[in-house]
């Protein structure tokens, strides 16, 4: 019978749409308000404790999965089979301080599954101990020369062991605000 092929190959498109979120559904609006929050919270950079954001466009996005038996470094898994999903996104922002107008780089993540904790799953500002905080800022606005020297968290390219499977980069966004080719992602 032809319906069962048809079906599952209905199933499979469904599945496929599903992991690999649009630019308009990985919550634009929810990486938008964090990163307005981020930058205007700053508590980074004691002389822009007054930031007001005047323009903010996410940049780029991508997500990734790795097994975490697959890791470099990663010792000894409880679970060797469990499998962890990344999302993070590159932020632009301009805002007027207390020193003048101020351009910002934002990196965001989530973890938008099998996460332990809500806040995980919500877009939050990129920090990590063994890496920058996760916001830069810029006395003019930023090339891509200023990213590749200031941002370690958002990866052009994935580190081993990941699998980047799902990614976008607004190129009209990007050359009004970085200038240049747009890079690969």
């Amino acid at each position: 019978m032809i319906l069962k092929p048809i079906f599952a190959l209905a199933q499979i498109a469904l599945l496929a749409q599903a992991t690999e979120p649009s630019f308009s559904d990985i919550g634009v609006d929810e990486i938008q308000e964090s990163a307005t929050a981020t930058v205007e919270g700053c508590n980074y950079f004691p002389s822009f404790k007054s930031a007001k954001v005047s323009k903010l466009q996410v940049l780029a996005w991508y997500r990734e999965k790795a097994k975490l038996s697959d890791l470099p470094g990663a010792g000894v898994c409880l679970d060797k089979d469990f499998v962890c999903f990344v999302d993070c996104a590159l932020v632009w922002a301009e805002a007027n301080t207390e020193s003048g107008k101020r351009w910002f780089l934002v990196q965001m993540a989530r973890n938008p599954m099998h996460s332990e904790h809500r806040v995980q799953q919500m877009w939050h500002v990129y920090m990590v101990l063994d890496g920058d905080d996760g916001i830069c800022h810029f006395a003019a606005p930023p090339k891509f020369r200023d990213i590749q020297k200031s941002i370690s968290n958002f990866r052009f390219k994935s580190k081993p062991g990941w699998v980047r499977y799902a990614s976008h980069i607004n190129e009209v966004l990007w050359r009004e605000h970085i200038g240049g080719p747009t890079p690969a992602l």
